[in-house]
Parts: C-alpha cells; sequence; structure tokens
C-alpha cells in the first residue's frame, strides 16, 4: 500500500507526452486525450504548445499524478516536501469548495466531476455533523407515550363526568418516531461502509492521509438492488424531500451511484482545480481580512446625452480586498502570479500588467477622495500579493509616473503561513499586517 509513488507535476508544465508515456505507459494517449478533453491540458492562448493547467490529483488505476501550484517550482522541494505541499494545497481546495458550496468538480473552476474522493469526503463530514438519514412518522396510537392530541381525543372520545368534569378513558397520543424501515437510511450505510472502506485501502490516502475514517461499520440486512432501482427510490424521496441539507445529501448519493456503477465512468480520478487563482483570491479575502461594506464608495460609470440625461452602468470596478483601520487604508491585489527580484535588480517572471497597474492607482485615487471626504487623516497602502516559499514581505514595488501617486507595493506572502491561516479562519490582526 505505502509503495505508491506520486508522480509530481506542475501547474503550466508544457508538452508533458513524453512524460505521460513515462508514467502511464500503455495508458498513455487515453489519459492525454482525457486530459484534453476535460480541458486539464490546453493549448495555450498565441502560443503552439499545450500546458497543464490544473492543480491536484490526477488517478488512473494504481498510477497518481500531483500537479503543484506554478509558484513552488522554483524551490526545488524534496519528495517529502512536495507531499506537505499537496497535503496542504488540496485541504485548501476542500476548503475553497466548501464554502463556495460545491463539490469539487464543477466546470468552472473544479474538474473532479463528483470524483469518488471528494463524494467520500463529503459523506464522512456530513455524516460527522448530521449522523444518518433520518426520516420521522407521525405515530397515533391510544394510551402511549407521545402528546396527548386533544382535539381528536375530544372528537373520537366519550366523555364520563365526575363532579361535573369531563374524564376521558383513553387518550389519542401522537409522536415523531424514526422509520427504521426507511429505504434511503439503508442506502446511506452502505455508502458510508463502502466509502470506509475505499479509504482504508486507498494509496493516495495512506501516503497523504487526506481524509479521516470515523469508526462505524453499519450492519445493511439485505441487498439494496440493481442502480436503477437505487437511483428511483433516491429520485423519488428527492420529489418529497424538503430540507436543503437532505437535498444535497440526496444528490450526491446518486452521483455516488453513478459513479460506482460505472454510467459514465472513464476511470480517471480527479481531485483539483483548473483555477487555482480563484483559491488564492478568496485565500487573500480571508486572511487580509476583506471589509466589503467599502466596495459601496467606489462610483459606477454614468452615460447620459448632451443633454445630460442618461443613467448609471450596472458594473464597476471590484477591488479584491479592501481594509480599513485607524490609522491606514489598505488596498489589496491579489495576483497569483509567479515573479521575482533577483539580487541585482533583475526582475525574473511574468509581473502584473498596465491594465491591473491601472486599475490599483485607481482605486487608490477613489479611495483617497472618500477619505478627504470623511475627513480622514490616513496613509493609504497599495498591494500586489503574490504566493511565496519564503517568509512573508514586501519584496519589491512599481512605480507608474501617469499617476502623481505613491509606488504599488509587492507582497509576497509565505504560502503555508496563509494556506493554514485560511484552513483556521485566522485573520491578519492590525499589528501583524503592519509588519509585513
Amino acid at each position: 500500500m505505502n509503495n505508491l509513488k506520486l508522480n509530481f507535476f506542475y501547474e503550466l508544465d508544457r508538452d508533458i507526452q513524453s512524460n505521460l508515456s513515462k508514467v502511464f505507459r500503455n495508458d498513455s494517449e487515453k489519459i492525454y486525450d482525457l486530459l484534453l478533453k476535460k480541458g486539464i491540458y490546453k493549448k495555450e492562448e498565441n502560443e503552439d504548445v499545450f500546458s497543464l493547467e490544473y492543480v491536484g490529483i490526477i488517478a488512473y488505476k494504481e498510477t497518481v499524478i500531483s500537479v503543484l501550484p506554478k509558484f513552488l517550482r522554483r524551490y526545488n522541494l524534496s519528495e517529502k516536501e512536495k507531499c506537505e505541499a499537496l497535503k496542504l494545497t488540496i485541504n485548501v481546495i476542500k476548503k475553497y469548495t466548501n464554502d463556495n458550496d460545491t463539490i469539487i468538480g464543477t466546470e468552472e473552476s473544479n474538474l473532479s466531476g463528483g470524483s469518488l474522493f471528494s463524494l467520500i469526503d463529503y459523506f464522512l463530514k456530513d455524516y460527522l455533523k448530521n449522523g444518518i438519514y433520518e426520516n420521522y412518522i407521525d405515530k397515533k396510537e391510544f394510551n402511549g407515550e407521545g402528546e396527548i392530541n386533544w382535539e381528536e381525543t375530544l372528537e373520537s372520545e366519550t366523555a364520563y363526568y365526575i363532579d361535573e368534569k369531563p374524564v376521558y378513558l383513553n387518550f389519542l397520543t401522537e409522536e415523531l418516531e424514526d422509520d427504521e424501515d426507511n429505504f434511503i437510511k439503508k442506502i446511506h450505510k452502505y455508502i458510508l461502509n463502502n466509502s470506509a472502506r475505499y479509504l482504508k485501502e486507498s494509496q493516495i490516502n495512506n501516503v497523504l492521509d487526506l481524509i479521516d475514517i470515523p469508526s462505524f461499520d453499519f450492519y445493511v440486512d439485505e441487498e439494496l438492488g440493481d442502480k436503477d432501482y437505487l437511483i428511483d427510490k433516491i429520485e423519488s424521496e428527492l420529489k418529497v424531500q424538503f430540507s436543503e441539507s437532505k437535498i444535497i445529501l440526496l444528490k450526491k448519493m446518486k452521483s455516488y451511484i453513478h459513479k460506482i456503477y460505472n454510467d459514465t465512468d472513464d476511470g480517471v480520478e480527479l481531485w483539483g482545480v483548473n483555477k487555482f487563482w480563484a483559491v488564492w483570491e478568496r485565500i487573500c479575502k480571508e486572511v487580509l481580512g476583506d471589509q466589503k461594506e467599502l466596495y459601496k464608495e467606489i462610483p459606477k460609470p454614468k452615460w447620459t446625452n448632451n443633454n445630460g440625461q442618461g443613467k448609471e452602468a450596472k458594473d464597476t470596478l471590484i477591488p479584491d480586498v479592501l481594509r480599513e483601520e485607524e490609522d491606514r487604508f489598505y488596498i489589496f491585489d491579489a495576483k497569483y502570479y509567479d515573479f521575482y527580484f533577483k539580487d541585482n535588480g533583475e526582475l525574473v517572471g511574468n509581473p502584473p500588467g498596465v491594465p491591473s497597474i491601472t486599475k490599483q492607482y485607481a482605486y487608490e485615487l477613489v479611495f483617497k477622495k472618500y477619505l478627504e471626504k470623511e475627513k480622514k487623516q490616513k496613509n493609504i497602502k497599495n498591494y500586489f500579493v503574490i504566493p511565496s516559499g519564503n517568509d512573508s514581505k514586501v519584496i519589491g514595488k512599481v512605480e507608474f509616473d501617469v499617476f502623481d501617486l505613491k509606488s504599488i507595493e509587492v507582497l509576497a506572502l509565505n504560502y503555508k503561513k496563509v494556506f493554514e491561516m485560511y484552513l483556521t479562519n485566522e485573520v491578519y490582526n492590525k499589528e501583524k499586517l503592519q509588519k509585513l
């Protein structure tokens, strides 16, 4: 089990066909075609080359490709460091997709297609939070242990009067009782048993310890039936279920049944995203303490005719992170870029272009006016924020003399630190922010 080799690649690796052949051997053509089909391996814009646009895990049979974020390529990580970076990255992706109420697998940014790993991760977390799927029936009986239903008791039973007070010999009682014969509960137990078994046998999980396995072994006392029967039962339950959390669970159960019966299974398991820049933006928003209420200060364009008649546009500029403190006003632009400065000042890599620089200065002009209007004396700090494998610090700046404003500084945040902060919902406080 623990002899699994994690074949490491990096996001945006180019022309990987030869490496795929070494890793997947006779299956390399199939894997290559699937990666093209899913948009994981695609042609670069204005370039006659293909690159790997994905961060996460790609597994087929006993072979696994692990794709790390592009900025880690230049740090010459050891095998152990690569495994640690992969585990941390996958956990961040899991939280990102949960925060955005999706399974890892939507076309917008995630590509697992409801992979077995992502579904199992959901089932086990949902079980720890909500327990086994329950339906309750309204049990009515005479003289039971439930609450007395006085309305129906008065309608159906004869009253005997003692000292002019009515006395009833029988009471109709009712209580909600767990429906032990509910078939969906049996399907849920079956899925949980299979999920735990799959993880215990999973080479990826044994190496990376990505998912905690709860201790349970539910008894399912009968054969549940074929795929069509199970799907029909789940769809019937969906028609009468109004609980949002149960509806989500039922849909995941339906995806799982399709998966294990190989309806659309191509044999490839994906656990990751093809737009990791969106994950980086979310991390920066959370750990840097974005204050969305400040967005309303950004004006919208207004179109008018020569008589001054017109209307305001619906959209305007939207910053990544705004934060106001007693003596400072922060403007952060989360840039998932990989560039750095050499000691001699040489810039290596591809930094943000003129449109990004212009936009950041536009934000600064907006909030300079806002602070003047509110009569607030504050120092505006404007940053591009990039991920780094080194200590968190300002590594440089950019100036654009078109604007009579201070330079925009480049803040490189240590990815381990901010990934862990994101996972634990930690935010930079005022003092730590000033020390960056």
